[in-house]
C-alpha cells in the first residue's frame, strides 16, 4: 500500500520535509536484509519461529492466519515479519489469552520491521504495542503497508518509562504508508490510530487513518525529533458515514484529531484532515498534572476540510511558544480558506509566525524526489512583497532551527517576477505556476542564485482559475497528474505534453480542492467528495467513500 500524499488548497500551496530512502523491490514491496528466511501459514507456531529467529531472520506470512493469542517479540536483532501484501496476508488476533496485544514488543530489540499485511482483531486488541519497561531498549523499528482494522489500537510505541528510570530506551521509529479504519473505543488507551510515548527519532508519515474514536494520532511524549507529515484524516470520532452526512455528539476536549503532548522539537507539517470531529482537528498540549511542557512545536500548513469544532486546541505555558504557519482552514459555508478558529478553553499561549525571513510568503510545496520513495529533499517557496512573487528553493530541513537561514540553504531562484500570481505546486521535481490564466512548468536551476529557470507553458488559457494541484499513482516511476479547477471545470492535465481532459461535473461555487495518493477531493456546498483518477466518463467523483 503506497501512499504519497499531495495538499492543496484552492489558490495555496504546500510545504514537505525530506526522508531517507528506503529500498524497494519490483512489486513495491521494500526488501529485506535477511540471512534467512522462513515461510509461515495458518496453524504452524508462529510463536516458536519468533523465539527461535536468529540475527537479520525474514518470517514470511502467507494466507490467513488466526491467531488465539499475542506473538511477543524480545531480544531479536534484524527480525522482519513479512505478509505477501494487505488482503493477501491476514492475521487475525483472537485474544484468546486475554493479552490485548496482537504483536507485543519488548525489550531487546535492534531493527524490526513489520510490513506487508493485514490485521484485525476485536474491541480489546492492541494491534502493535509495547509495555511501558523501565528497562527495554529498543531502536530502529519500521511498520509500514499495514492495513488495520476493527482493533482497541493500531501501532503503539512505549520509550517514556525508560527514559524516566534512565536505564531504558527507545529510538528510531518509522510508521508509513499505512491503512488504519474503525479504530474502537473513546476512553484512555483506547480508539488511537498512531501512538508514541516516549520514543525519540519518531515519524509518522503517508498513513491513512478513518474512523479512529479518541486520537487518529497521539503524540503523547517526546523530547523528539518527531516529525508528522504527509497523512490523511478521515472522519475522525465519526464513524462509517457516506459522503456530505454530518457527524454528531458533543464536544470532547479529549478528543482531538491530531494531538501533540508532553513533547518537544516536534513538526506537523501538511497533513489533510477531512470532516474531523469531538474536540477538534489539531493540539498541543502540556500535562498539568506531571507539568511535562510542550516546547518549539511547529503547524506547517496542515489543510482542514469541515472540522466539527476547532481548528486548533492550544494548552501550553506561556514560555512554550507553538508555531503556526501556513495552516488552511476550511469550515462549513467558507467560500475558501478562513481564518484559525482556536479552542477559548485555554489561554496564556504564545503563538510565533516564522521569522522575517519567511514574510510575505505567498505559497508552498514540497519538490518530491522521482527516484526515491517519501523523500522530499527540496522546498519551494513563493515569496515577495505586495504584488510581486518570486520563486525560490530551499534545501528542507525539519530537524533543525526552523528560524536559522544556515540550516535552510538555497538552492537558487528564478529571477522572474510573477506579478500576479495565482497558484504554485510541485510535481516531481517541477514547479508549476499559475499567473494571469497562464500555466507554466519550471525546472529549478540549482545554482546556488539567481537565474532564468528552464519553463515550458501551456498552450491553453485557463480563464476564471480557481486552483490546482499534483496527483501520482503508486509508482514512483509515475510521472503524475495535474489537476486545474477553472471556472465550474476539472481539468485532468498531461504534465509532459500539456494535453487536458474536461470532467463531466460542474464545480461551480467550489471551497476547496485537496489531494491524496491518486486522488484529488472537492469540497462543494459543504460536501466533500473524492475525485476519481481518471476524469471526463460519467461523474467525476465517487461519493460513498467514507
Amino acid at each position: 500500500m503506497r501512499r504519497n500524499i499531495i495538499l492543496l488548497v484552492v489558490g495555496a500551496s504546500i510545504f514537505a520535509c525530506n526522508d531517507q530512502p528506503s529500498p524497494v523491490g519490483p512489486s513495491g514491496r521494500r526488501l529485506p536484509q535477511a540471512l534467512r528466511s522462513t515461510d509461515l501459514y495458518n496453524g504452524d507456531d508462529i510463536q516458536g519461529a519468533i523465539n527461535s529467529a536468529g540475527s537479520n531472520t525474514t518470517l514470511w506470512l502467507h494466507g490467513t492466519i488466526n491467531v488465539n493469542t499475542q506473538l511477543v517479540i524480545t531480544n531479536k536483532t534484524g527480525l522482519y515479519i513479512r505478509g505477501d501484501g494487505p488482503g493477501q496476508t491476514t492475521i487475525n488476533f483472537q485474544n484468546g489469552d486475554g493479552s490485548n496485544f496482537g504483536f507485543h514488543i519488548e525489550g531487546g530489540i535492534t531493527t524490526l520491521d513489520i510490513a506487508h499485511m493485514s490485521i484485525r482483531g476485536t474491541d480489546s486488541v492492541q494491534a502493535i504495542g509495547m509495555n511501558e519497561d523501565p528497562t527495554a531498549v529498543v531502536s530502529g523499528m519500521t511498520f509500514t503497508d499495514l492495513d488495520i482494522r476493527n482493533v482497541k489500537g493500531g501501532i503503539s510505541v512505549y520509550g517514556e518509562a525508560g527514559r524516566r528510570s534512565g536505564g531504558g530506551s527507545c529510538d528510531g521509529v518509522t510508521m508509513y504508508t499505512n491503512y488504519l479504519e474503525n479504530i474502537l473505543g473513546s476512553g484512555s488507551g483506547q480508539g488511537y490510530g498512531l501512538h508514541n510515548s516516549g520514543c525519540t527519532n519518531v515519524r509518522y508519515t503517508e498513513n491513512e487513518i478513518r474512523n479512529a474514536g479518541r486520537h487518529s494520532i497521539y503524540q503523547a511524549y517526546s523530547r523528539g525529533p518527531v516529525t508528522i507529515d504527509h497523512n490523511l484524516i478521515i472522519n475522525h470520532r465519526c464513524g462509517t458515514l457516506v459522503s456530505g452526512h454530518a457527524c454528531n455528539g458533543p464536544i470532547d476536549h479529549n478528543s482531538v484529531a491530531l494531538v501533540v503532548a508532553r513533547s518537544e522539537n516536534v513538526v506537523v507539517a501538511h497533513n489533510l484532515i477531512l470532516n474531523p470531529h469531538g474536540g477538534g482537528a489539531l493540539s498541543a498540549e502540556y500535562d498539568d498534572t506531571t507539568h511535562l511542557s510542550t516546547k518549539r512545536i511547529r503547524f506547517i500548513h496542515n489543510t482542514v476540510l469541515l472540522p466539527g469544532s476547532y481548528d486548533l486546541l492550544i494548552n501550553t505555558l506561556a514560555a512554550d511558544t507553538v508555531q503556526v504557519w501556513g495552516n488552511v482552514f476550511v469550515h462549513s459555508g467558507d467560500t475558501g480558506p478562513s481564518a484559525m478558529v482556536i479552542d477559548p478553553n485555554y489561554s496564556g499561549y504564545t503563538i510565533a509566525s516564522p521569522s522575517a525571513r519567511w514574510a510575505n510568503t505567498k505559497a508552498l510545496d514540497a519538490v518530491k524526489d522521482g527516484n526515491t520513495h517519501n523523500a522530499y529533499p527540496y522546498t519551494f517557496v513563493m515569496q515577495g512583497p505586495s504584488t510581486s512573487a518570486y520563486l525560490h528553493e530551499v534545501n528542507t530541513s525539519y530537524n533543525q532551527n526552523f528560524d536559522d537561514p544556515s540550516y535552510w540553504t538555497y538552492t537558487g531562484y528564478d529571477n522572474t517576477d510573477f506579478a500576479g500570481f495565482s497558484a504554485m505546486v510541485s510535481g516531481i521535481g517541477y514547479a508549476y505556476v499559475m499567473k494571469a490564466g497562464t500555466l507554466q512548468r519550471l525546472t529549478p536551476n540549482r545554482t546556488g542564485g539567481g537565474s532564468a529557470w528552464t519553463r515550458s507553458t501551456s498552450p491553453n488559457t485557463w480563464s476564471s482559475f480557481q486552483g490546482m494541484g499534483w496527483t501520482t499513482n503508486s509508482s514512483d516511476a509515475d510521472p503524475g497528474l495535474l489537476f486545474v479547477l477553472a471556472g465550474s471545470a476539472l481539468y485532468q492535465v498531461d504534465p509532459t505534453t500539456w494535453s487536458r481532459t474536461q470532467g463531466s461535473t460542474n464545480w461551480a461555487g467550489a471551497q476547496a480542492v485537496a489531494g491524496f495518493d491518486s486522488h484529488a477531493y472537492i469540497m462543494q456546498n459543504n460536501v466533500v467528495h473524492r475525485i476519481k483518477s481518471t476524469v471526463g466518463v460519467g461523474a467525476d467523483y465517487e461519493d460513498y467513500w467514507y
